[in-house]
């Protein structure tokens, strides 16, 4: 590693070239597109990621190639600030609603298939892989002004001088500028003219976490995600959730999929990463691997009624959170599932293997109902007896005291 000067660019050509070219980039998309400056960093974003995926000169492979081993995909890239038509899924609208939405493309989320679009109407981005493309669509109306005070790129801020030649002219400047000082009376400056902070944008965007298992084993954040899928795992084997059995050819198997999640604390900090391994459930065959999925759900006026007694009564109230509560119901179905990624499985045997499942899992049709059941057999242990006006309140005797629960 080597040092350089304060203000002195020149002295790593290198990098100031790519980021020059990674600017113009940018610089050329959004003006082409005519899209609003406040894009500037998904243009950043996507000409990053299209300059990991072809060659430079006198080179063999391309640095997507060089660092994970394998050859870029790009059958899904698109044309920037392309008419994108995002699927509306059909739990966010009416039925009378449209089943599209039209948005713009301005990048891709990491290295899946995900597109990310954004909505001028709400200056919101959003994640979508149903999407269908006008790549001939004609620019709309020009948007944003004073491009300089989002993208800087001076005519000349690359040309290279004289580091005795570069310091001079800082000095005259800095005479020149200190001369001008002494002669104007103090000013405050017009808060319309104060403009955001743009380099500190990055602190305050939100954090998406992975879509896919090799996602997270490819994002900065490996090691997080990592020791949070082998948690997950550990707490199948403890389980014994599943047993892994010859493949069955007259049965047929159901996927697994990651699912990753950040927890935050309350100042907005990530103090835990949590993955959470789920069934394909809509693989399912109603009245083959499972007939009935109703489970009660406490009413809020129970729960309120609840609460009232307590307070009124000066009663103790404790509140606990089962871990990995679908896990531990009983499954009655014989219901095969693909070894999942991330367990320690030869690649033989995953192709004549499979996870027979023992127990429920997130994502069966029939996991709600699997641990209803099983948190009612340990209640009726215990002689605690529901309530007929809700089958989640109950009742029992503990030490004398009625206790609901």
């Amino acid at each position: 590693m080597v040092n350089t000067a304060p203000y002195t660019p020149q002295q790593n050509g290198k990098a100031e070239r790519h980021n020059r070219i990674l600017i113009e980039s940018a610089r050329t998309m959004i003006t082409a597109k005519k899209l609003s400056l406040s894009l500037w960093a998904e243009a950043v974003g996507i000409a990053v990621t299209v300059l990991k995926r072809i060659l430079a000169t006198g080179k063999k492979k391309t640095p997507y190639e060089i660092w994970f081993g394998k050859t870029p995909d790009v059958s899904h890239f698109r044309v920037f600030g392309s008419d994108a038509y995002m699927h509306i899924d059909k739990q966010f609208r009416k039925k009378l609603d449209p089943k599209v939405t039209k948005l713009i493309l301005v990048g891709y989320q990491n290295d899946s298939m995900n597109y990310r679009l954004y909505n001028p109407q709400n200056n919101k981005i959003y994640m979508s892989r149903d999407v269908i493309f006008n790549e001939k669509s004609q620019p709309g109306p020009e948007i944003g002004k004073e491009f300089e005070y989002i993208l800087p790129a001076d005519e000349n801020e690359d040309v290279a001088k004289p580091v005795e030649q570069q310091q001079e002219e800082e000095c005259l400047e800095a005479q020149e500028k200190y001369k001008n000082q002494l002669g104007n009376d103090r000013q405050l400056r017009d808060r319309a003219n104060i403009h955001r902070p743009i380099r500190f944008e990055i602190d305050f965007a939100e954090y998406n976490p992975p879509n896919i298992f090799q996602e997270a084993m490819n994002s900065a954040e490996v090691e997080n995600w990592a020791e949070a899928i082998q948690e997950e795992l550990d707490a199948h084997e403890q389980n014994e959730t599943w047993s892994i059995v010859p493949r069955k050819t007259d049965r047929k198997s159901i996927d697994s999929k990651w699912v990753f999640k950040v927890i935050r604390d309350t100042s907005g900090d990530v103090y835990r990463y949590k993955a959470r391994l789920c069934a394909r459930g809509f693989q399912q065959k109603q009245g083959l691997v499972y007939t009935e999925t109703f489970s009660p759900v406490v009413e809020y006026d129970s729960l309120r009624v609840l609460l009232a007694m307590v307070t009124e009564q000066d009663l103790e109230l404790t509140q606990y959170d089962v871990r990995t509560a679908f896990l531990h119901g009983e499954l009655k179905e014989e219901i095969y599932m693909e070894i999942p990624e991330g367990l320690n499985v030869k690649k033989e045997e995953k192709r004549g293997f499979v996870c027979k499942l023992n127990k429920s899992l997130c994502g069966l049709k029939q996991a709600p109902r699997c641990w209803n059941q099983k948190f009612r057999e340990f209640l009726d242990k215990y002689q605690f007896s529901e309530m007929e006006v809700d089958k989640c309140i109950f009742r029992g005797q503990v030490d004398g005291v009625d206790d609901g629960l």
